[in-house]
């Protein structure tokens, strides 16, 4: 889980991306976020959670994010009417998902149904398209195109369907993870920030889909300040490992700050690109700042991350 404050003059919005495995965690991370006694801000100034796609690492803790959000919201007068709390979900649901293995499917924990996530208290919606949301501070995507070829999502993953109607269910291939969208917002004066959750459509196709959607051809090499968020390199072969590295640096990102499930071999690849200090604004097309030096600040659980505009 996450939470992303932007201020753009007297105004602030606050968003939560994801909301962990399960409720101690979740409890245990806003705890130490210092969300509850004010030392890092307040959960109950999020007013909408989104979930980036359907696995239960990222979901499981969605129960308690409402309950414990809502508890801090109750005492504000600007909440006690109009403002429920949103949680924005991916629509199509799987009843499950797993992955392949030889003795037969491995069953992951089923993900909170939306009657689950209403009943706890917010207002839910389902949304697939490209949007802007909490007075455009805040971008989504809708489905990443999946254009690289060596980015090809979970291998084995499977999910778990019935007919409307059928007993039985059958389990059937689903190695893209489809619904999977990323938040982006601007940095004044810096560029896009890309918030991701497991990168499952490939770190590279994501930061592509984002420059295309929200630059433009004129702003493009100069446009692409940080990278946050799982990459989902945990398990990737050494040769996509490389060419990750080599498409990432052609994009020029000023900030790469890895967590999650990027893995400690990507990392160590980054490190070792990691000498000297970033390359300026002002370099930021030539080929001298297309590389990753001084770029890289990987995330930590429990820590807080500030990044400032010009």
């Amino acid at each position: 889980m996450s939470t992303q404050s932007a201020t753009k003059g007297e105004e602030t919005h606050t968003l939560m991306f994801d909301a962990g495995p399960e409720a101690e965690a979740f409890e245990r991370n806003v705890r130490r976020l210092g969300l509850i006694d004010g030392s890092g801000g307040d959960i109950g100034t999020v007013e909408t959670i989104l979930l980036s796609h359907w696995h239960r690492d990222h979901s499981g803790g969605l129960l308690k994010a409402i309950e414990m959000i809502n508890r801090q919201r109750t005492p504000a007068p600007r909440h006690s009417a109009g403002s429920e709390l949103v949680v924005e979900i991916p629509p199509e649901r799987p009843l499950y998902r797993g992955i392949a293995h030889p003795a037969g499917p491995i069953c992951l924990e089923a993900d909170p149904s939306p009657e689950e996530i209403a009943g706890a208290g917010a207002c839910v919606v389902e949304r697939a398209a490209t949007e802007t949301i909490l007075d455009g501070f805040f971008g989504v995507t809708g489905m990443i195109p999946r254009k690289t070829s060596y980015e090809a999502g979970i291998s084995g993953g499977l999910r778990f369907e019935k007919a409307h109607g059928c007993e039985q269910g059958t389990w059937i291939k689903d190695e893209e993870i489809h619904e999977e969208r990323v938040v982006v917002c601007r940095l004044k004066g810096k560029g896009l920030v890309v918030f991701t959750g497991c990168s499952h459509a490939g770190i590279v196709n994501i930061a592509n889909h984002v420059l295309d959607t929200f630059s433009n051809a004129s702003t493009r090499q100069h446009d692409f300040y940080a990278l946050v968020g799982g990459y989902h390199l945990a398990d990737a072969s050494e040769s996509r490992l490389q060419r990750t590295l080599t498409d990432l640096t052609g994009l020029g990102p000023k900030l790469l700050m890895p967590g999650h499930c990027t893995g400690w071999r990507f990392r160590a690849l980054l490190e070792q690109q990691d000498q000297g200090p970033p390359n300026d604004q002002s370099q930021a097309g030539s080929l001298e700042a297309r590389c990753l030096k001084g770029r890289t600040v990987p995330l930590f659980a429990g820590n807080r991350y500030q990044l400032s505009s010009v």
